[in-house]
């Protein structure tokens, strides 16, 4: 199947470019259409179908590798190979005798989880904001699942933005 995504804000055009593409189809190949009559609308849709994504990542639990949802994740810390995982109440109670740590370091964790949530409020955390109960960055403080980290002054508009644009596709999606 292919899924084919038009956008323009000429609904005659897009009518007619998915005939002409449907005449094209040779091989009878299944074909999805989504219209679009907005740019906007399109941008909008497809960073909500990122923020839905559903990522897992390895980690080493005793040596053991482990496959972990990202949505359990609460933050990062440093660590000498890599980054150690923090998880929420819940999962943590799995893994209660050692750390759980990945392989990646934090410009990596940012670059491959930056769609899904994280952000990095202080050079020795990346947080993933779903967890934030309480954000104060006059005190420079997060709260976390419970846990309360620092924020850093350095980073509080940077992080600030990303958790705005976080909170409003947050809102937006529900709204739909």
């Amino acid at each position: 199947m292919y899924k084919i995504l038009i956008c323009d804000d000429d609904a005659i055009f897009v009518k007619e470019l998915e005939k002409l593409i449907k005449e094209c189809n040779k091989n009878k190949r299944e074909l999805e259409f989504t219209r679009y009559y907005s740019g906007e609308d399109l941008l909008n849709n497809l960073q909500m179908d990122r923020m839905k994504t559903c990522f897992t990542m390895e980690a080493s639990y005793n040596r053991e590798k482990v496959v972990l949802q990202t949505s359990d994740i609460v933050y990062f810390t440093h660590h000498k190979k890599g980054s150690i995982i923090h998880l929420n109440k819940e999962r943590s109670r799995e893994y209660p005798d050692a750390k759980l740590i990945t392989p990646y370091n934090f410009k990596e964790l940012q670059e491959m989880l930056y769609y899904v949530g994280f952000a990095c409020p202080h050079n020795s955390y990346l947080v993933n904001m779903r967890y934030i109960s309480a954000f104060n960055m006059h005190k420079e403080f997060l709260e976390l699942d419970g846990k309360r980290i620092p924020a850093a002054r350095g980073k509080t508009e940077q992080f600030s933005k990303e958790f705005t644009r976080y909170v409003k596709q947050k809102y937006r999606e529900n709204l739909r």
